[in-house]
């Protein structure tokens, strides 16, 4: 386990979420400075509902001291850590791919569009929970993906809002010899937590940035850059191709209309069906080059079964 020290920054006006069918007003404090509250001339201090406060705890729990000048930068209110650029730089056909960038800003809904939907009341929960996590890094990645999808389908179910809540259900999912330390460690920080004041969306972003340090695989990436490497198109199935090729490409983080990505592609690519890409006019985007491998894949087909074909003619009419 990482000992490694934790330093996040995050405003400490943050609010707990409402229990129940209340407001979460009543924690909210009144009055000036941080984790204030009182009324009048009585000023109370508290160190509860702050993202600070909580990952004082959690660090407390996994038995974690913070070292002067140095430790890992934070979780979630700054993000995890970054693994810079690939090697060779990017850009260009000869060095790594570039990373994805920047997904664009959201497009505003035009005004005069359709009604938002109205929560249901009394939901009840839907779907199947997520398969039991043992510990296998190799799934970590789709484990809490699936953690994430079935609170998402659960969303208007009371309870399943609480970021307390949230945490323990994820670790009533985690069972076996390689995560029992780890989820008995989350068990005593959630332990400390009050349940009101500290039920802050920031315990489960600090939970999801401690899994994926415990968990996750970190040679997923570079394992991705090496099956794309070697991912190639078996005539004709072209749809399994590009579906494996994207699949690897999102694993590696890369930005899929840089030259060294349109190299990749079509490094895959039978050769019959690469000429055909490779004609005029020449693909300017990666949408434009997979539908351009597409439609010679087909037209490859359609050739082939033509040839393959018997001829309905011969031996009619004279000809042989």
């Amino acid at each position: 386990m990482a000992t490694a020290s934790i330093t996040i920054q995050q405003p400490t006006d943050t609010q707990p979420l409402a229990q129940g069918g209340g407001d979460g007003s009543s924690s909210k404090g009144k009055g000036s400075g941080s984790g204030a509250t009182g009324t009048g001339n009585t000023t109370t201090t508290t160190t509860t509902g702050t993202a600070a406060s909580i990952n004082s705890k959690l660090k407390a729990s996994l038995g974690r001291y913070s070292t002067p000048g140095g430790g890992r930068s934070g979780p979630p209110s700054g993000g995890p850590p970054s693994r810079g650029p690939p090697s060779g730089g990017s850009g260009g056909l000869g060095g790594n791919p570039p990373r994805a960038p920047a997904p664009p800003a959201p497009v505003p809904p035009a005004q005069g569009g359709q009604q938002p939907i109205a929560r249901a009341a009394d939901v009840k929960s839907m779907g199947g929970l997520p398969q039991i996590f043992t510990g296998d890094r190799l799934i970590a990645d789709d484990f809490i993906e699936e953690v994430k999808g079935y609170l998402r389908l659960n969303q208007d179910v009371a309870g399943y809002n609480s970021p307390i809540k949230k945490v323990t259900l994820t670790l009533t999912l985690m069972k076996g010899p390689q995560v029992a330390g780890w989820t008995r460690d989350m068990g005593t920080w959630l332990d400390t937590l009050d349940p009101i004041l500290d039920n802050i969306p920031d315990v489960w972003d600090q939970f999801l940035y401690e899994f994926s340090q415990q968990f996750q695989d970190s040679q997923r990436e570079n394992r991705a850059r090496g099956e794309i490497e070697r991912c190639t198109m078996k005539f004709p199935e072209i749809d399994d191709y590009i579906a494996r090729f994207e699949d690897l490409s999102r694993i590696a983080n890369y930005d899929a209309n840089s030259g060294a990505v349109f190299q990749l592609f079509t490094k895959g690519l039978p050769d019959d069906i690469l000429k055909e890409v490779l004609t005029s006019p020449t693909p300017t985007t990666y949408i434009d080059l997979k539908d351009k491998a597409i439609s010679a894949t087909r037209s490859k087909v359609l050739i082939n079964n033509i040839h393959r074909a018997p001829n309905p003619n011969k031996g009619v009419g004279g000809f042989n």
